[in-house]
């Protein structure tokens, strides 16, 4: 099993043969996380020039690994329609990588010396892809550290207390009393007889 960007896929075998090519699966399967229910992923190699109907032809209707992704991209052995229709989670209908195809397998290198990894050209915004293979996840260990942690009340306050939000529960102050009807007429008529 090796993942195709999402999901562990069944690695190709050369007795397999092409994948379904139901384009109604497709079609039904491109849009979703999951991909294609029964395709797997191809990681062989693909003799140079690609011989179409040949036995060394690579086979339709799967996922492609980064480097037979970018030798079959190479090879100009298929128009735009081709890549789209026996690749399309490799391939747009533009005959560019995907912009949203993960890297997945063996990484495409542009020489023998294994230090520049290959590209291919995707839509406009999205820049180049890399083919740099399956992800290399790394266990992340944190070191040890022998210093004592400060408690909270070490910590000086640095906004001054004045300044400081409160986003807390708001503080709950008592109400002034309101004044009765009665109380509010004679402040009324006390105010007015004050302007005479």
């Amino acid at each position: 099993m090796i993942s195709d960007g999402v999901r562990p896929r069944t690695l190709w075998k050369p007795g397999d043969g092409d994948g379904d090519p139901s384009s109604h699966t497709v079609h039904r399967s491109i849009n979703t996380l999951r991909g294609h229910p029964t395709w797997k992923l191809f990681a062989g190699d693909i003799p140079l020039p690609v011989q179409r109907g040949s036995l060394a032809e690579p086979p339709h209707y799967i996922y492609l690994d980064d480097k037979a992704c970018y030798t079959i991209f190479c090879s100009k052995a298929y128009n735009k329609v081709e890549l789209r229709k026996y690749w399309p989670w490799d391939f747009d209908h533009l005959g560019n990588i995907k912009q949203d195809r993960k890297n997945r397998g063996r990484p495409a290198y542009l020489d023998d010396s294994h230090k520049e990894f290959a590209t291919g050209p995707r839509r406009t915004p999205a820049g180049p892809h890399t083919f740099s293979g399956e992800p290399r996840v790394r266990p992340t260990v944190k070191p040890k550290t022998d210093a004592p942690k400060k408690p909270r009340e070490a910590i000086p306050n640095l906004v001054p207390r004045k300044c400081a939000l409160n986003l807390g529960v708001p503080i709950l102050r008592p109400k002034k009393k309101s004044p009765s009807n009665e109380q509010a007429y004679l402040l009324h008529e006390w105010s007015g007889l004050r302007g005479l």
